[in-house]
């Protein structure tokens, strides 16, 4: 492998979040103690009194944290932070008020000496706060950058995963025109024929098995997929080998075409280039999304309590049979669990199901969404079979309801993948399974976005994005869209 000398003593991603979240730190600051001095002067009540600073101190530190959580879940600690655009200032503006309204509502809650007692001092720190964060992030923050920038002090080791002319293209369209603060290390590419040879003048380091090294040994920060229409399977592969290296991930857009096409806000897109999410699923964010989901699905079950003892009597007034379905289906890593659902079948639902599926895919049709019925083959339900009730449970996905069971026990999360029934496992290509990495979900990113609108291949896309750019924030964004899918029952059978 050929050396190249190493010129990058910082690294850029740990260095701009840093640099990110100071600035917001002095924002935050400034604008919890020039609200509260403010309002002080206006009411003549006095210089600042020494017992007011340790609640003011506390204040101010738990909106730090506030600001760092809200603003890390929208993606404002990324590249996005540092661009002028419109898209930073309307993500600013609608974080900038959630942390608002959670301030508000912590000084009342805690009764913090004048911040409840003059509503002047609430309004000066949302004033005083936007003042200071657009001049940070729209004017000193862009100008630091190009100085750093223009003086060296901060580049981003870049490496591309495709040596052929999309890898070419895309060197020659994001490092000479779009990306001068970046440097291209080299290539990396899985066809035998491109290997010890160089691209542009850039090295062409080896397969795709040799990124961690590579990326190790020269501090690079970013990959860039530049291979068009990637197959799903060296897709997942590709990802797969990056997943534990912390790098920033971008590619080009057409291989995930489908989730720009079903959720087009949810997509970090430009320039024909999609790119991931930096948030890692990390160990601090798997308990606070736990703590997320035993809360909610505890308030589930006691707000809806009552509504669940009315479905259940309506189901055993429609049909003969039990109130609940259980089913067999995979769960994280593979491990399989007993699913409970509101039974929506007069009888045999599982062999109607699996009768279908086994002869679609024996058909070799996997690449269709739809049997002979017109039914989605992975959705797939006999509608003569169905009862009155299990009709609009269906359509509005009341039958999931007693799934929040599952969430208490562990076996699965408020959001996440589908979980799929065994038996349909069994069908699945080995890139499939890229989509149990994490526990399945009551809701989702498939189940918002796509439901029985697209095949197969395409849902397991859109649940390995999700997995790759997993955040509290798209948790959250799908958690909130999710009542108006189950009420307009938009693509449900």
């Amino acid at each position: 492998m050929e050396k190249l000398d190493k010129t990058l003593n910082i690294n850029p991603t740990i260095a701009s979040k840093l640099i990110l979240f100071c600035c917001d730190i002095v924002s935050v600051s400034f604008a919890v103690w020039g609200s509260f001095l403010l309002t002080k002067s206006y009411y003549d009540l006095g210089g600042p009194s020494l017992s007011h600073f340790p609640a003011v101190v506390l204040l101010t530190l738990l909106v730090i944290g506030i600001v760092f959580f809200v603003f890390r879940n929208n993606s404002l600690y990324k590249a996005l932070g540092f661009s002028a655009s419109k898209r930073h200032f309307e993500t600013l503006v609608k974080a900038w008020l959630v942390v608002v309204v959670t301030f508000t509502f912590l000084v009342f809650l805690l009764k913090l000496p004048l911040f409840h007692e003059r509503r002047l001092a609430v309004v000066l720190f949302a004033l005083l706060g936007s003042l200071s964060l657009a001049l940070f992030r729209f004017v000193l923050i862009p100008r630091s950058i190009k100085l750093f920038v223009d003086t060296g002090w901060l580049k981003q080791n870049v490496i591309i995963v495709g040596a052929g002319e999309g890898g070419k293209t895309l060197a020659h369209f994001l490092y000479e025109f779009k990306r001068t603060h970046s440097k291209l290390i080299g290539f990396v590419d899985d066809d035998a024929g491109k290997l010890d040879q160089s691209r542009n003048g850039f090295p062409v380091f080896g397969t795709v098995d040799v990124l961690p090294e590579v990326i190790t040994r020269y501090d690079v920060q970013e990959v860039f997929i530049g291979i068009p229409s990637l197959e799903p399977s060296k897709l997942t592969r590709i990802l797969e080998v990056l997943k534990p290296l912390n790098v920033h991930v971008s590619m080009v857009a057409d291989s995930f075409e489908i989730v720009y096409e079903k959720a087009p806000e949810m997509v970090e897109y430009k320039d024909g280039i999609l790119s991931f999410n930096d948030s890692r699923l990390v160990w601090v964010d798997r308990i606070v999304k736990r703590i997320i989901d035993l809360v909610g699905c505890t308030l589930g079950l006691l707000l809806i309590s009552p509504a669940l003892a009315l479905i259940a009597l309506l189901i055993k007034l429609d049909s003969r049979g039990p109130v609940f379905f259980r089913q067999e289906r995979v769960g994280k890593g593979g491990r399989t669990f007993s699913v409970y659902k509101f039974r929506t079948m007069k009888s045999n639902t599982e062999s109607h199901h699996k009768k279908m599926i086994d002869e679609f895919m024996k058909k070799g049709s996997s690449d269709s969404n739809v049997a002979s019925d017109g039914s989605p083959f992975f959705k797939y339900a006999d509608l003569d079979e169905m009862t009155r009730m299990g009709k609009l449970l269906r359509r509005t996905s009341l039958d999931e309801l007693p799934q929040l069971l599952n969430v208490l026990r562990g076996e699965m999360s408020l959001v996440g993948p589908r979980p799929e029934p065994t038996y349909q496992a069994a069908y699945y290509k080995p890139w499939h399974y890229a989509r149990v990495a994490v526990k399945p979900g009551m809701t989702g990113f498939w189940q918002v976005f796509g439901r029985s609108t697209v095949n197969h291949d395409d849902m397991a896309l859109m649940d390995i994005y999700y997995i790759q750019n997993w955040s509290l924030g798209l948790d959250l964004k799908i958690l909130l869209k999710t009542p108006y899918i189950m009420i307009s029952g938009k693509g449900a059978i």
